[in-house]
């Protein structure tokens, strides 16, 4: 991770001031919120992998196995890897190779039937642990994402269902029905602009032949692609969150209340305010890692602070945000006014303005599958 984009000691009539050099801040996702919703998955119809390796999956193995080892791993919170891809092609078979992130827990098999619900036209929802994508609506047919994806950002989220009759396509942007076509012709009707690729298979689909899909989608949806299981027909979706109506403190879209006119003036050279921010990246991650609001998709904020006189941040707010979200404004205000930097020479108070670009690590954009 690195520091970038632009940092200025903001003027003041009487302060020395200056600018900073580049820098910005990429963030890593850390562990989700909790899930969301509580579906009971039906018995289990065989044995869990073996304990030593719980993501190993054989040569014959069906996406009801697949299902059934992300559970076992999930129930053991054994959800990281750094395989980079979802599913991974080994001598032996295959591997669950994805990061996992079960947004409805305990994660549920593959229904059967799911022609003849895919050929009616219903609205399309996709739960994934960091938000929902689609409206909320009576009879949808409802998705559970199983792996890791990057925050949602902008809609549609497309589904692609496999089952022994081909591969059904579907979007959240509207209720549709069509039949099973081929995977190359789910990869031409692509949009040009996709929020998420959201992958499910019937749970007697080989995973030879869900390999053979994900070969197919493209390298530029890395990250913004997973694995996900269709929740029986009548489950209940959770309400929409309320936006709360109470002010957001650590918000100040005009920036810090001017200081007192008798106060002293300091300056600070703008490398040993760079110096001092090594401390802040670690704690804005762990801010962006643990939001479920909003802010949980990154974006730019701007944190102005108040260097005071021994270098102690004396106050700090946001004062440019990417989306509302009290939560992550008051722990990055917290991060904020830990830092320590140099004492001000001469001795005096130091208006600075920080933006940061929050955003997800590289590692984290999984690709479909590891050949």
């Amino acid at each position: 991770m690195a520091f970038g984009g632009e940092h200025a000691q903001r003027e003041r009539p009487t302060a020395a001031s200056g600018w900073l050099a580049a820098a910005v801040l990429g963030l890593a996702c850390g562990a989700p919120p909790a899930p969301i919703e509580h579906v009971e998955p039906p018995p289990e119809d065989g044995a869990p992998p073996a304990a030593s390796d719980r993501r190993a999956l054989g040569p014959d193995a069906t996406y009801t196995d697949l299902l059934r080892a992300a559970r076992a791993l999930d129930d053991l919170r054994d959800q990281d890897s750094d395989a980079g891809c979802l599913l991974a092609r080994d001598g032996r078979g295959f591997r669950l190779a994805a990061d996992l992130a079960v947004a409805v827990r305990p994660l549920a098999n593959a229904p059967d039937g799911l022609d003849a619900r895919l050929a009616a036209r219903a609205p399309v929802v996709v739960l994934s642990r960091w938000g929902r994508y689609g409206e909320r609506a009576d009879g949808a047919f409802v998705l559970n994402a199983v792996t890791s994806t990057l925050p949602p950002r902008e809609e549609p989220a497309i589904v692609w269902v496999i089952t022994t009759d081909g591969v059904y396509v579907r979007s959240t942007a509207a209720p549709s029905a069509a039949a099973a076509g081929t995977a190359e012709a789910a990869r031409a009707a692509l949009p040009a602009r996709v929020g998420a690729l959201f992958v499910a298979a019937a749970g007697e689909v080989s995973l030879a032949r869900l390999a053979s899909v994900l070969a197919l989608v493209p390298p530029e949806l890395a990250g913004r692609v997973a694995l996900a299981v269709p929740l029986a027909e009548g489950v209940r979706l959770p309400e929409a969150p309320v936006a709360s109506d109470e002010p957001d403190p650590s918000w100040c879209e005009d920036g810090l209340p001017p200081i007192d006119e008798d106060a002293p003036q300091g300056s600070l050279r703008p490398d040993r305010i760079v110096r001092s921010l090594g401390p802040l990246r670690d704690a804005a991650a762990s801010c962006v890692g643990g939001a479920s609001g909003p802010g949980a998709a990154g974006g730019r904020v701007a944190l102005a602070m108040r260097i005071a006189p021994d270098g102690r941040v004396a106050e700090a707010c946001v004062r440019e945000r990417a989306a509302p979200d009290p939560a992550l404004h008051a722990c990055l205000v917290r991060a904020a006014r830990a830092i320590a930097f140099e004492a001000p020479s001469p001795p005096g108070f130091v208006d600075v303005e920080l933006p940061l670009v929050l955003a997800p690590l590289t590692a984290q954009r999984q690709r479909a599958l590891c050949e």
